[in-house]
């Protein structure tokens, strides 16, 4: 294996949002072994950023694929292989549409995450262990200042994904009517069972994963990935050898080579370790 591709939440971290020290050394050992680690996530570029710097990943032996694949970087951030958007007009009607559902919406332009209400009593949500405030959540974990804009179908930047959050179940119950006017003209995929991500037709991490390969002319069956959500499974899919956490849920399961242990145990680092560094 030449690369190893790795998901951030439920995945890389655990459930207190830290990588663990086994998991640290082995992408250490990779890269003293010159493979190539690329952060795979549906977060910000900025909010993967810190990971790259925890794991000191090298600058010329890493990449980020953000927003879902629809932005690819190299490891700084800085250099931008691919940006794909929601056109201005399809995504006015997204933001739009969404008004009438009971969600919490969030955009934002890798500096800002903007929302409609800052205080939104529905920010409060049952990720299954624990309610959460799902907007200091979003703000923190990817290092984003906040700023509420009263009416978000009037941002005018573009956008490379639409983030979208509300209690598991009503989620949903209301998935097809939320997505359906716009359903040949959108991916839409699932983080977790209480967020939904909004990007471009076409626009997964596979796809970003390509453009990547593609530049440095490895073989996709030279490549492991590790993944826990929906928005996974794509790229679990794409690599030679596709990894599931053990915490991911069974429709993520049916689509990789390998089940591993839940991201609070050693499973990144015991399957590194055997089709990696082995």
């Amino acid at each position: 294996m030449e690369m190893i591709v790795l998901d951030i939440d439920g995945t890389l971290i655990n459930d207190n949002n830290q990588i663990l020290k086994q998991t640290q050394e082995v992408i250490t050992q990779a890269q003293q072994d010159h493979k190539k680690i690329v952060l795979a996530s549906g977060r910000p570029t900025k909010g993967i950023l810190q990971f790259s710097k925890k794991l000191k990943i090298k600058k010329d032996n890493g990449f980020i694929i953000s927003y879902n694949g629809a932005k690819v970087t190299d490891i700084s951030g800085k250099e931008i292989f691919l940006n794909e958007t929601i056109e201005k007009k399809l995504s006015h009607k997204i933001l739009t549409r969404l008004e009438s559902f009971d969600v919490i919406t969030f955009i934002d332009n890798d500096e800002y995450l903007f929302v409609k209400d800052a205080y939104d009593d529905l920010a409060y949500i049952d990720d299954g262990e624990k309610k959460i405030n799902i907007i200091k959540s979003e703000r923190d974990d990817n290092e984003l200042k906040l700023c509420e804009f009263k009416r978000l179908y009037d941002y005018n930047e573009d956008l490379n994904k639409i983030l979208v959050a509300a209690d598991r179940n009503y989620l949903k119950k209301h998935l097809k009517k939320i997505i359906e006017p716009f359903q040949h003209e959108i991916n839409a995929e699932f983080s977790a069972d209480y967020i939904l991500e909004i990007t471009k037709k076409n626009v997964h991490k596979a796809n970003g994963l390509e453009i990547i390969l593609s530049k440095l002319k490895i073989e996709r069956n030279n490549v492991i990935a590790f993944g826990d959500g929906e928005n996974d499974i794509s790229m679990l899919e794409y690599v030679g050898v596709g990894v599931a956490m053990g915490n991911a849920n069974n429709k993520v399961k049916k689509h990789a080579d390998i089940i591993t242990t839940e991201n609070n145990k050693s499973g990144i680092a015991e399957i590194i370790e055997k089709y990696v560094l082995s």
